[in-house]
């Protein structure tokens, strides 16, 4: 509880403008910590909280930025991938009718070699 009321209070540092709500029992700790109720959603079950004094976002500087080339084949890799694999599923024969061909095994010869 101490971690979460001093994440509440610094909201400013973690960047958190809104918070949802499910249980009343953070209501009192929203309220100390400077949060303004805004809406409640599902006939008040879910009450949306927030704080207006919260910067708006601001990039953050990293050295494991993905190159422009990664992010391109996430995008299309995934996708690809499952119309190719639909695309074999309709395009290679069908393996179940080979299955009604009787194949002739040869039995061993009884004769001496």
């Amino acid at each position: 509880m101490d971690s979460l009321r001093a994440m509440l209070q610094q909201a400013n540092r973690y960047g958190l403008k809104f918070i949802f709500v499910h249980d009343p029992y953070y209501n009192p700790l929203l309220g100390f910590a400077g949060w303004r109720r805004s809406k409640p959603y599902d006939s008040g079950a879910i009450t949306a909280w927030s704080k207006d004094d919260v910067p708006p976002a601001r990039k953050v500087v990293s050295d494991s930025v993905p190159a422009p080339w990664e992010g391109l084949m996430w995008g299309l890799l995934p996708m690809g991938s499952s119309i190719l694999a639909i695309l074999f599923g309709l395009l290679l024969p069908d393996r179940a009718a080979k299955l009604g061909e009787v194949v002739a095994i040869p039995s061993p010869s009884r004769e001496l070699v």
